[in-house]
């Protein structure tokens, strides 16, 4: 017979206008009909609704087509939903609810079809909602020609006028309902994912929709389409890999590799894992790659033993020079009969009981030292900043106690037998006449007897002296008391780390300079580095 479906399904909206009677049927009487697919959404809005208004709109049943004086709802499963929460509270009220018997002898499929067409105009649908309700029309038409009726036409036509939605968005959710992987619907079915999240989903392998599901379980409310793009082009080149170390039938590390592109935004794999810069450190690097990832980490141990190692080299006379300091305060505090507690007061630091045998292992020298252990002289003096204390003492010929305040004696060498004095202390250093040999010389020199000492770096041609520019200036400016040889960088350079000066030219015999400087020149004369913390006793370039 033809059959004409928007004739037929036109009168739906007017199905709830016809005269029909409302009976009262009580609420245990009614039936959800299975096939139902709509989501009961917003049902606690609803019931509030009908608890102040009343139930404005009866609900449509049938006759159950199984259990005898019993109804499966045609059109209300959010109405009764709402209706049986209002009665949990007050169910003398809610007893029974009006409904309205559909009579009409039709097929079943065509009553669905009806129903489903109401829904289309009067609901709000989610994504999934719309592409189960598609699904459902295209099985109800495809029934009903199999009962007789003739449809003119394409059939996607029809679907698409009776759920009232353009062709090309019931392509798009059919994609989604036959390829979406089960992982992923009941995010899509409860619209945590939108639709073009979904869709881009769908048109991905299986297997790449489970990964990146096993990503993003927890949170894949954070998952969109952009998302998917992107990783999906990030695991585009680990298929596309060929290996090249011995895999038959490819590259056996597909799975981990994808899994870590996905997660890793910018770090994600492009390349076999034996030419991968990450290998030493990659959680998902191929079983094969283990061999050179353990050499690997063998290099990288060994590097970091030895820049440790280097490490310690450097920091050993600065330990030493801590370790010094905390001997000689525990010496002197035991002489003086000081406490540990009375030594913090007098620092103005807060004294606890378990600094006592801290301080004692301190001063002992069996405490674990390292840079960064400070003075007992004070909360916030640290060693480096008691060195510069000393080279400054250094650079001015003075005692520390002096720059302090502790005491008004100054060592001034301002007169020339102090100055042959400091000269004749020097040892080996100081030489006084003409050098033998020509090269590069420090000069130590007085402009007259009342001024103060100079060093300036010149050059002995064999005939006469240059300045170290190379000037002839066979007049020196002042009196030259002593040179020495430019000291030279050792065969093996090694940092002067226990701080003695080699110049002879600190009267104390330690280098000021030491305490700010971790260089591999064991004299200030031997660096051409711009230097902040220079030794005093050379001259400015």
């Amino acid at each position: 017979m033809a059959f004409d479906l928007s004739d037929l399904l036109k009168d739906v909206s007017n199905l709830d206008t016809n005269r029909e009677q409302i009976e009262y049927i009580p609420l245990e009487r009614l039936d959800n009909d299975p096939k139902n697919f709509y989501l009961l959404s917003g049902v606690e809005e609803l019931a509030a609704n009908i608890s102040l208004c009343g139930l404005q709109q009866p609900i449509r049943v049938r006759k159950h087509p199984s259990k005898e004086d019993q109804y499966m709802i045609v059109s209300g499963h959010r109405r009764r939903a709402a209706v049986d929460m209002l009665a949990k509270d007050d169910p003398q009220r809610w007893a029974e609810v009006p409904c309205i018997i559909e009579a009409d002898e039709v097929p079943e499929a065509l009553q669905q079809l009806r129903l489903i067409y109401a829904n289309a105009n009067t609901r709000t649908m989610t994504s999934a909602e719309l592409g189960e309700q598609a699904a459902q029309v295209e099985k109800l038409l495809y029934q009903l020609k199999e009962e007789g009726y003739d449809f003119p036409g394409r059939m996607r036509d029809h679907v698409a006028e009776a759920v009232n939605q353009s062709k090309t968005k019931l392509a798009r959710l059919k994609v989604i309902r036959e390829k979406l992987t089960g992982c992923w619907k009941p995010a899509y079915c409860s619209d945590i994912i939108k639709e073009a999240t979904t869709y881009a989903l769908a048109q991905l392998p299986k297997e790449w929709q489970e990964i990146i599901w096993g990503v993003h379980k927890d949170n894949p409310q954070h998952v969109y389409q952009n998302t998917v793009e992107n990783e999906s082009r990030r695991m585009s080149y680990v298929a596309e890999l060929q290996c090249t170390h011995g895999c038959e039938g490819g590259c056996q590390n597909v799975t981990s590799m994808m899994i870590r592109s996905v997660k890793e935004i910018y770090n994600y794999c492009t390349g076999c894992c034996f030419d991968c810069s990450n290998l030493r450190t990659c959680k998902s690097s191929c079983s094969m790659a283990d061999a050179k990832k353990k050499e690997l980490k063998a290099v990288e141990k060994a590097a970091n033993q030895a820049a440790a190692d280097a490490q310690a080299e450097r920091d050993k006379p600065y330990i030493d020079f801590v370790r010094s300091v905390y001997e000689r305060v525990g010496k002197a505090r035991r002489v003086a009969g000081v406490t540990v507690e009375e030594l913090y007061q007098a620092q103005g630091r807060i004294y606890a009981v378990t600094d006592e045998k801290k301080q004692r292992k301190l001063e002992a020298g069996v405490a674990e030292f390292s840079r960064y252990t400070s003075l007992p002289l004070g909360a916030t003096l640290y060693p480096s900043d008691a060195q510069k204390l000393c080279a400054v003492a250094d650079v001015l010929h003075c005692s520390i106690d002096y720059l302090l305040g502790r005491e008004e004696n100054v060592s001034k060498l301002d007169t020339k037998p102090e100055l042959e004095a400091s000269v004749s202390n020097s040892d080996t250093f100081w030489q006084q006449g003409i050098p033998e040999k020509p090269g590069g010389y420090i000069l130590l020199l007085q402009a007259d007897p009342h001024a103060s000492v100079q060093t300036e770096i010149w050059e002995w041609n064999g005939y006469y002296w240059e300045d170290y520019a190379g000037a002839y200036d066979p007049e020196v400016d002042g009196e030259i008391l002593g040179w020495f040889p430019q000291p030279k960088l050792p065969e093996n350079p090694k940092f002067n780390g226990n701080g003695a000066c080699i110049t002879g030219l600190s009267p104390t015999g330690h280098c000021g300079a030491a305490a700010c400087c971790a260089t591999e020149f064991a004299c200030c004369s031997q660096c051409d580095e711009p230097c902040s913390c220079k030794c005093g006793f050379l001259p400015e370039e």
